[in-house]
């Protein structure tokens, strides 16, 4: 009798275990018709609407996702393009596969780097209508953040805006890297050598177009907008000429979890992980940590010297 308990036990088991791979696929196809109804319906809401996008330009794990996101909480943003080069349409010049699917880095650089000869025209057009599908409430503004992107292609994002403005996040370069190895498998495959020169190279190709973007760039260091987030937040607004916000963004509830993008939301709010860069250092070894260094110090510290320092 007990045989036959456990027996039963173990079928219905494996009923439910070759079910839940199932029930996976169903929620994630149900999140998905949701979110293309959602978003059509805003496009057609939005079809005589034109945005001024404000670019988010940084490294992947550098607190794009933090600082655009509090951003759009905080001043008068119609919606907010979360990854723009994943989301725009399949048609665009600027759509991206996720990362996964590139074979190296040196492979998924040159995708990003070839946008700068698209059509002006059609690269527009299809952030407009990306756009149009995320804005939420009225307005004229939007926020656009893709992390790498926005790096390599600043050359065609401001031919297709000549008046958007960008903020660039900078971060420790050795907490970056540590995260690009870590998070992302063909970082992680790749050399420690080709990760420090794409980090360096996707810099200075935004570094370098600096002088044309004027007082339209604002730098600012990821470890101040977590020190004093109320403070950067307000010097990036009056140098951008930002109003406050009257409808915040909502956000979901989402646990503390590294690697995950914002590290954690409770009550709609964003909570400030003050030990990440140090998490980072404890994860990679003193040979690679001084590499690091050595090879980025100077750029880094270049960036801070024009980064932006809000006034006590």
């Amino acid at each position: 009798m007990i045989g036959g308990v456990v027996l039963r036990w173990a079928s219905m088991s494996r009923q439910r275990s070759s079910r839940r791979p199932l029930r996976k696929i169903q929620k994630r196809v149900s999140a998905s018709i949701r979110r293309t109804a959602v978003e059509g319906l805003r496009a057609f809401q939005n079809r005589r609407e034109v945005y001024r996008p404000v670019f988010v330009a940084g490294s992947m794990g550098s607190g794009t996702s933090l600082l655009a996101v509090l951003l759009a909480q905080r001043f008068d943003f119609a919606g907010i393009a979360y990854e723009s080069a994943l989301q725009v349409g399949y048609r665009s010049p600027l759509r991206l596969r996720k990362l996964k699917r590139y074979t190296s880095i040196r492979a998924y650089e040159n995708v990003l780097r070839a946008a700068n000869n698209a059509d002006v025209a059609v690269c527009r057009e299809s952030l407009q209508q990306l756009y149009r599908r995320v804005a939420f409430q009225p307005g004229h503004r939007t926020v656009d953040k893709a992390p790498n992107a926005t790096l390599l292609r600043v050359e065609v994002l401001m031919r297709c805006f000549p008046d958007a403005p960008f903020v660039l996040v900078i971060r420790d370069p050795v907490a970056t890297i540590e995260g690009f190895r870590r998070k992302w498998k063909i970082f992680g495959r790749d050399t420690l050598a080709e990760n420090i020169r794409f980090y360096a190279d996707s810099h200075r190709a935004f570094l370098d177009n600096r002088p044309v973007l004027g007082d339209r760039v604002v730098i600012v260091e990821y470890e101040a907008i977590v020190a004093t987030p109320d403070r950067m937040l307000d010097a990036v607004g009056e140098c951008l000429g930002l109003r406050a916000s009257t409808a915040q963004v909502r956000l979901e509830d989402r646990p503390n979890a590294p690697g995950k993008g914002l590290r954690g939301v409770e009550g709609g709010k964003i909570s400030m992980v003050s030990d990440a860069n140090r998490e980072s250092h404890g994860r990679i070894g003193e040979k690679e940590i001084e590499e690091i260094q050595a090879a980025l110090g100077s750029l880094h510290e270049e960036m801070r010297t024009l980064s932006l320092r809000p006034s006590v």
